[in-house]
């Protein structure tokens, strides 16, 4: 498929549900619209020395449209479904 690279960030939280939601308030989408890879898991280290934050990358789907014709009571109605790729 050709067109426009797909929009992607990282985003850092102090668990991998915190960085996700990060990444989704930043893109200002739901869960349903981007594929997420985990890129660390966040660690306390030792006696809190040396931790880390979890970290994710977050791709925004390339949206699915279907378009349907229907005849209803003899008239064509053209309808479209606009969903993510799930």
């Amino acid at each position: 498929m050709t067109g426009k690279p797909m929009r992607s960030l990282e985003a850092e939280g102090d668990s991998i549900d915190d960085a996700i939601d990060r990444a989704l308030r930043n893109l200002g989408v739901t869960r349903d619209q981007v594929e997420i890879e985990i890129i660390s898991n966040a660690s306390r280290g030792i006696l809190g020395i040396g931790g880390r934050k979890a970290k994710v990358r977050a791709t925004l789907r390339r949206p699915i449209t279907v378009t349907m014709r229907r005849t209803i009571h003899s008239r064509s109605v053209r309808i479209s479904v606009h969903s993510w790729r799930g």
